[in-house]
């Protein structure tokens, strides 16, 4: 035990993210992948090492800091999605669509969907900060979603539609929302709270 070193040190990525999915395997009565077991191995190396020096939780990562960046990340997706159901469903700009998610954002009184404070000094994602969040990663992901994943977006009903518009701020529907709708879709703009 005298020797042991960490093999490396221990590379970045979301520590959170790699437990979920170690546990999914093992919900599913499955091993977990090479890299997902290597990057464990990797941690408890480092804890051995380290004598007690470090805790698990250093070891690996965990920190409050880690959970709130999870959860950020969740709100960040969530919003995104937003604009691509916009788009997919109703044939809006990624302009527009910023545009109305970011209004929306803003009538929540400083939180978002999930409950989270929105930061200060950040302040809420407005529009062209969700454009920008939308453009360098969140629209790629979302364009190589398979057929399955796709399968709810393309089986949603005019009901649906109706609800999801309808959770935006009338101000909001009808800057960015309802002229687009009155072109593509008349029957469903009629349906829509103004």
């Amino acid at each position: 035990m005298k020797n042991l070193k960490p093999r490396r040190r221990p590379a970045k990525p979301d520590p959170l993210f790699v437990i979920e999915l170690f546990m999914e395997y093992r919900e599913k009565g499955m091993a977990p992948p090479d890299k997902v077991l290597d990057w464990l191995a990797l941690r408890f190396d480092d804890y051995l090492y380290n004598k007690g020096k470090k805790t698990l939780d250093e070891s690996f990562g965990l920190t409050p800091k880690a959970f709130k960046n999870e959860m950020f990340y969740i709100r960040d997706r969530e919003l995104c999605f937003e604009i691509f159901f916009l788009q997919r469903w109703f044939g809006l700009s990624a302009d527009h669509a910023a545009g109305a998610v970011s209004e929306k954002l803003q009538s929540l009184n400083g939180y978002d969907r999930l409950g989270l404070k929105i930061n200060r000094e950040e302040g809420p994602p407005e529009q062209p900060r969700l454009l920008r969040m939308y453009g360098h990663k969140w629209k790629k992901i979302f364009n190589q979603l398979s057929q399955e994943a796709l399968e709810p977006i393309i089986k949603a009903t005019a009901q649906d539609k109706l609800d999801f518009i309808n959770s935006f701020p009338r101000d909001s529907i009808n800057v960015y929302i309802l002229p687009k709708l009155l072109k593509s879709y008349p029957h469903l703009a009629k349906k829509v709270r103004t």
